[in-house]
């Protein structure tokens, strides 16, 4: 793998031509490993073999959530109590918080949608849009 040296008395157009170049060379190496891994699935395939299954049970095994830290930072791990934390956090994440007055925001936006472009919008669709969008 090539060295990148930086010079302390380097400008900062240096410094982000070596900054750029670093980037490069790391997205090859990624390639160069996504590459390979390819080719070991190819090579093995998802026949019915050791190694799909192996693969199969790994990939399995990491998707798997075994533990969460609760409010306390207590980690737990009885699946009950994880499907009850998993669907709390959810439930107050989509939740519309009650301090927020949406109307602020929305004050601040142009319209966009004249009220006959909304009218036309909102309209029943005919036969012939129907058709058109079909055929």
């Amino acid at each position: 793998m090539e060295t990148l040296r930086v010079d302390p008395q380097a400008s900062r157009v240096d410094i982000r031509n070596l900054t750029d170049r670093m980037d490069e060379l790391l997205y090859h190496e990624e390639m160069m490993w996504l590459q390979r891994s390819r080719i070991a699935w190819l090579r093995e395939g998802d026949r019915n073999t050791h190694y799909f299954h192996r693969q199969a049970m790994w990939r399995a095994r990491k998707n798997k959530i075994t533990k969460l830290k609760n409010q306390n930072a207590e980690c737990c791990e009885d699946p009950k109590v994880l499907q009850a934390m998993s669907m709390d956090f959810f439930r107050d994440l989509y939740t519309a918080d009650s301090n927020v007055d949406p109307s602020e925001l929305v004050d601040l936006m142009s319209t966009k949608i004249t009220d006959d472009m909304n009218e036309a919008l909102c309209r029943d669709f005919s036969v012939d849009e129907i058709l058109d969008a079909l055929f």
